[in-house]
């Protein structure tokens, strides 16, 4: 089996330009941070999905400001996780471009290891469009609620009550 060095060498790609395509085709970016000195690093699809340029300054600080004021609280639980050497998973929302976005993280804590510092790596999903969608199914669920209670509520009616049923049969004229 050919090694992916090998396999994007005969592309003329990088394993880095082979990365970024992939996360590209599948809605994903990917970050890194080093605990002990604070350096960051975001794949080009996380900034597309924050809204930033390329070269904004990247801290913890900063990327908690991009969470919206709600979701800030479970970020910062989550995260504080990952210093203690779980692995986590979150979905929050961001403003990005005047849009809002639902993102979903997924992380994992590499303790210091042979002079190496500790380490976080992260993985994020744009979710927004399934998001909207379960907003919409839910609409449509409450609606079905909705019809199946006023058509139980019909039908015991008119076997309480056969004597006003022209009145019941009236309801869907009236209701709104």
């Amino acid at each position: 089996m050919e090694t992916l060095e090998e396999l994007t060498h005969s592309l003329g790609l990088t394993p880095g330009q082979f990365c970024a395509l992939s996360q590209q085709t599948g809605g994903v970016g990917t970050w890194l941070y080093l605990c002990d000195s604070g350096r960051c690093w975001w794949s080009p699809q996380v900034y597309r999905m924050y809204g930033l340029p390329r070269k904004a300054e990247l801290t913890p600080g900063r990327f908690l400001d991009l969470v919206w004021d709600e979701d800030r609280e479970a970020v910062r639980t989550a995260f504080t996780a990952l210093d203690r050497g779980a692995s986590y998973h979150v979905v929050h929302r961001a403003q990005a471009k005047g849009r809002l976005r639902w993102l979903e993280q997924s992380g994992r804590y590499f303790p210091a290891r042979e002079g190496r510092e500790p380490y976080l790596v992260g993985v994020v999903r744009d979710v927004t469009r399934l998001k909207e969608e379960e907003g919409r199914l839910a609409a449509r669920r409450a609606d079905l609620l909705a019809v199946t209670a006023y058509l139980a509520e019909k039908h015991v009616a008119k076997r309480l009550w056969p004597e006003r049923m022209e009145y019941i049969d009236e309801i869907p004229k009236t209701a709104t």
